[in-house]
């Protein structure tokens, strides 16, 4: 009895090494780590990335008008109040991204598209005064903006992956990027008289460029990560600016003028934020909670001219605006 207990132990112990040993080899890992606690994915991989984004934008010169605080004795002043500026809300958005993890070799390439689309108004009453100059005679009853923005960028990239210990993992990229963004921007100037002048400026840059940046995940405890990503681009592109401005209810045209222009934009990316990482011997899955800014420069300006007779100079002014994104970057990714 006790030969035959201890043949089937013998037999069991040998089958499950062979069990244990097929697996590993399956999963491309070493049998000797199989049954040890992993850190990162250490095989070739697949990995699927779906981000859900809570943004807002912020954007410079975007004032439309005054609202008047106080009275002078002056025949002619400056502004006196506090400006009115068009707001974004906070609205979501979503990034798909896709990459694949060449295991022993460390590199990978990976292919990302982000989407979002935000929208604002706002409304002031009397007493007021434009920022902007006007056919609609004075004193002012109200005026209101609406805004909206669509925002659309594509990257891809190949990135060299880097162990400097075993609890850190950093990622090294370079690729290519291309951005779509595009803004409608809609105000209306009402007197007491109820004439009206309403103005509408759309502008859009299209361009591609160069993007080159980093990631880190750093191993706190148990499955917890702090992780991190860095990028920054250089991109040229088209500028595209149409202004348009009309009065009263028959559209009497004030101003109807198109810029186009060809320039480079600077793009800055910065995310980090806590994350939940587990990889197994044969897939893995992470979810990540960040903070994510994106700025832009040079990128867009509001353009005026001044309002004089139809033969008369138009004297041009530019005023530049920094665009910039932020919010909640929340990350959900699947790999095998």
């Amino acid at each position: 009895m006790k030969k035959t207990l201890f043949t089937l132990l013998a037999l069991s112990s040998l089958s499950s090494l062979s069990a244990r040993e097929l697996w590993c080899e399956q999963c491309e890992a070493p049998p000797e780590d199989c049954c040890q606690p992993q850190l990162f994915v250490e095989r070739s991989q697949v990995f699927a990335h779906l981000n859900f984004l809570y943004w807002t934008a912020n954007e410079g010169t975007l004032d439309y008008a005054v609202q008047t605080q106080g009275t002078s004795t002056l025949p002619n002043t400056f502004a006196i109040g506090d400006y009115k500026k068009a707001h974004f809300k906070w609205s979501p958005g979503f990034r798909l991204a896709a990459t694949y993890y060449r295991c022993f070799k460390y590199w990978d390439i990976t292919g990302e598209y982000t989407w979002f689309y935000s929208k604002g108004s706002d409304h002031v009453n009397a007493p007021l005064n434009p920022t902007r100059q006007t056919r609609t005679a004075a004193p002012f009853l109200e005026a209101s903006s609406s805004i909206d923005l669509h925002y659309s960028v594509a990257d891809v990239y190949a990135s060299r992956v880097f162990d400097p210990n075993e609890h850190l993992r950093m990622r090294s990229y370079v690729g290519l990027t291309m951005a779509i963004i595009d803004q409608s921007w809609r105000s209306i100037y009402t007197n007491f008289a109820f004439d009206f002048d309403r103005v509408k400026e759309k502008w859009r840059y299209f361009g591609g460029g160069l993007r080159i940046g980093g990631t880190v995940d750093w191993w706190w405890f148990s499955h917890f990560y702090l992780t991190g990503k860095f990028s920054t681009a250089v991109l040229t592109g088209c500028y595209k600016n149409h202004e348009t401005q009309t009065n009263g209810i028959n559209n009497l045209v004030v101003s109807r003028a198109k810029y186009h222009s060809q320039r480079f934009a600077y793009h800055v990316q910065f995310i980090l934020g806590p994350s939940w990482q587990q990889p197994f011997d044969c897939w893995s899955y992470e979810i990540c909670a960040g903070y994510e800014f994106n700025l832009w420069f040079n990128l867009h300006e509001r353009i005026r001219t001044q309002f004089t007779a139809p033969n008369a100079t138009k004297e041009t002014y530019y005023s530049d605006g920094l665009l910039g994104l932020q919010g909640l970057t929340l990350r959900a990714t699947v790999g095998f």
